[in-house]
């Protein structure tokens, strides 16, 4: 049993080599694929299943092979052509190709903002140690000592959310500011 499945293994393997080594010879210039498909089908045997539809959206074909493999020939085939192939047997079996799509998104430059301020409770007294986060992003900052920051952010229409203990979160808009004196608001977070 053992040795019935080898030889028929090799027995295929031999099939399916002698059909790739199968020599392709033609000469077209700007000849219709299903006549060039027709002398592939002729030289090698290998039937062809496509539908007219699919063959109506092909090309003409320039080429020039002599004594090629049908693997090269089919390759250089449908190399410039809106179809692949697929070699299942003795059958060539001819699709669309399936459609990419490509999205090219055309993005404005971002011209950043750099903004200072300061944070300091109602009182005057700096808040150090204070959260300034531009939303919507991971971008953000702490205050120092005296409750300067500094941050840069991806335009004039952010906003920047500033959080601290003892402090209600308050949410600024930068709006073409600069060097701003942010007070906290007392009370909860």
């Amino acid at each position: 049993m053992k040795l019935t499945i080898l030889m028929l293994t090799v027995v295929l393997m031999q099939v399916s080599n002698a059909a790739f080594s199968q020599k392709i010879t033609i000469e077209a210039e700007q000849v219709p694929l299903k006549t060039v498909l027709a002398s592939i089908r002729q030289q090698s045997g290998f039937q062809m299943l496509y539908s007219n539809e699919a063959l109506e959206k092909a090309g003409t074909v320039t080429v020039r092979l002599k004594n090629a493999t049908l693997e090269h020939a089919l390759a250089q085939i449908f190399n410039a052509q809106p179809l692949t192939y697929k070699v299942e047997g003795n059958v060539i079996l001819i699709s669309p190709k399936p459609q990419v799509m490509s999205m090219i998104a055309v993005v404005p430059p971002v011209k950043e903002i750099n903004v200072t301020g300061i944070v300091s409770a109602v009182n005057g007294d700096p808040v150090p140690g204070a959260a300034v986060q531009e939303r919507g992003t991971g971008n953000g900052t702490v205050t120092d000592g005296a409750g300067r920051f500094n941050i840069r952010v991806k335009s004039d229409t952010a906003t920047l959310i500033i959080r601290s203990m003892g402090f209600a979160s308050q949410e600024v808009k930068v709006a073409g500011r600069n060097a701003d004196r942010i007070e906290g608001r007392p009370g909860c977070p």
